[in-house]
């Protein structure tokens, strides 16, 4: 009877002890069920990633457009001219290093847009993806995800 006793005793506890997590989990709201597609709580994850649509934006109507860019943590206005040129300027730029802009070239591969720049003597290149009529950019701050380009005009 004795060895009975102790055997519930440490039962009850482990039971205690494994249950315990479980029930707080539950007080607190616990994580998220696994929701179909098309519910609220899967529309807010996917909201983080632009839904794939096809591309609006090409060599034609991209002529004339302006965005701002971040690039390492200043605005860079990009515009897009015609003749797969890009000017880029910034106030940054204008005062260290006494340009108004920086020229480059572009060019469009249906829903992708690549831009190189030259400057001190150094080439960067930058890709965006077209989602219907916006830019976006994969942004290693957001772990994978798509950044999206500012439009002006």
């Amino acid at each position: 009877m004795e060895d009975n006793k102790f055997l519930l005793v440490f039962g009850a506890v482990l039971v205690v002890f494994l249950g315990f997590p479980i029930v707080m989990q539950a007080a607190r709201g616990g994580k998220p069920a696994a929701t179909a597609a098309g519910t609220p709580a899967a529309g807010a994850e996917a909201a983080a990633q632009p839904a794939k649509a096809p591309p609006l934006l090409n060599e034609a109507n991209l002529v004339g457009s302006e965005w701002e860019a971040d690039v390492q943590g200043f605005p860079i206005k990009v515009t897009v001219a015609a003749g797969n040129v890009v000017y880029a300027s910034s106030p940054m730029a204008k005062q260290l290093y006494g340009v108004d802009f920086v020229e480059g070239r572009w060019h469009v591969n249906y829903d992708k847009m690549n831009m190189v720049v030259s400057f001190g003597g150094k080439e960067y290149q930058f890709d965006f993806e077209i989602i219907g009529d916006k830019l976006f950019y994969h942004n290693p701050n957001l772990k994978g995800k798509l950044g999206e380009v500012k439009r002006f005009r």
